[in-house]
């Protein structure tokens, strides 16, 4: 009975070691398909790196290209300057005023018309540095009688001229066919500016050629024109000159 005992417990000895054997097996299997397929997952990743960096290098290349084409524009636009020449960037613009105008009896419009109030064209363009050209275009004024285009302001303006002596913004300059720098309504006749129909009965205004001085001093603006004063809006044949001019203070901005 012992020895009977004696065998079975070899029996279960060696089925345990049997056991064992396959599930190590088993095991040291599963360990390589699972190396295989870490390895596999590198070297799709070393693939995927290696096109990121493909592209990579061909946009820094790309960059690269653009960057020394702007360097060569910049070249370009500093030897235009340094030459005098800056006309590189001109702006069109324009603003007008329409509709039905009716007045009293003893009014403008008595009747009741349907009017183009005011139609404008406006072209400016910088010269230099701080130095602008602009022109003012007038197809249509609320004062004209017929269509005829003519001419508004017309003026080179140079920008902080003060700064040559280290004053920023005290004095501009300005050069050329200018509004008359009186009273304060002129700064809004413009449709686009003015918030009312029609303008006050103070309103006088012209425009003439000359040379106007404006500028900011802390809370106190100014401008101050010397002009021909002349009735001809084209030539003055008289050597007298009219000046004008206005001082503001904004307490604040």
């Amino acid at each position: 009975m012992a020895k009977t005992q004696d065998s079975l417990t070899a029996v279960y000895a060696c089925a345990l070691l049997a056991i064992f054997g396959v599930t190590e097996e088993l095991q040291a299997t599963d360990m390589q398909e699972e190396m295989k397929w870490l390895r596999q997952q590198n070297e799709i990743l070393q693939q995927a790196m290696k096109q990121q960096q493909a592209v990579i290098d061909s946009l820094t290349r790309k960059v690269d290209r653009l960057e020394a084409q702007d360097g060569r524009t910049d070249e370009t636009e500093t030897v235009k300057k340094e030459n005098g020449f800056g006309f590189n960037k001109v702006m069109i613009s324009g603003e007008g005023g329409m509709g039905y105008f009716k007045s009293g009896s003893e009014g403008m419009f008595p009747k009741g018309d349907f009017r183009v109030d005011e139609a404008k064209l406006f072209v400016e363009t910088p010269v230099f540095e701080d130095v602008y050209f602009y022109s003012e275009i007038n197809l249509m004024r609320r004062e004209s009688s017929d269509l005829t285009v003519q001419l508004g302001e017309c003026y080179l303006d140079f920008e902080n001229v003060s700064k040559l002596w280290n004053r920023e913004g005290w004095m501009n300059l300005r050069v050329g066919r200018l509004d008359i720098p009186f009273g304060e309504e002129y700064i809004y006749r413009d449709a686009i500016d003015n918030p009312l129909i029609s303008h006050s009965l103070t309103d006088f205004w012209g425009v003439d050629e000359g040379v106007e001085l404006y500028g900011r001093v802390g809370k106190f603006s100014y401008v101050v024109a010397a002009q021909n004063g002349g009735a001809n809006q084209e030539r003055d044949f008289t050597g007298d000159k009219s000046v004008a001019g206005r001082v503001s203070y904004d307490p604040i901005k």
